[in-house]
């Protein structure tokens, strides 16, 4: 026989977030890593800013 300590229990989302606010526990997430830029990495200049743009289709812009 089993020890109950082992036995699986099944439980959905919301009750397992119930159980947690219950006991006071904080899920640690991890913080998103997007601004940090590499010094390695070049940093291109932007070519558009001293140009007067006064009509349409005369540049185009792409981002990857």
């Amino acid at each position: 026989m089993a020890s109950t300590a082992r036995q699986a229990m099944l439980a959905s989302l919301g009750r397992g977030r119930d159980l947690m606010r219950l006991v006071r526990l904080v899920p640690i997430y991890q913080e998103p890593n997007t601004s940090k830029k590499h010094p390695q990495h070049r940093i291109w200049p932007y070519l558009l800013r001293k140009m007067v743009i006064d009509r349409p289709n005369q540049v185009l812009l792409s981002d990857m």
